[in-house]
């Protein structure tokens, strides 16, 4: 969720995960606004685009999404 700058309002909102156990470990802002999400997944269907690995390779997998 990003909030303008007095805290007063929702510029935007958003939810990503997949079916089963999803964690946000790291966030990272860069100067354009754009959001760096780094954590764990066990979903064997977290949407992905264009990832080096489609979908979940062993229990835990490290994904990093921007």
């Amino acid at each position: 969720m990003k909030l303008n700058e007095s805290g007063s309002a929702v510029v935007y909102t958003t939810y990503f995960g997949g079916s089963s156990v999803d964690s946000a470990d790291a966030l990272a802002l860069n100067s354009a606004g754009e959001a760096f999400v780094a954590g764990l997944t066990r979903s064997s269907n977290l949407p992905t685009v264009s990832a080096y690995q489609a979908r979940c390779a062993a229990l835990r997998t490290l994904l990093l999404c921007a």
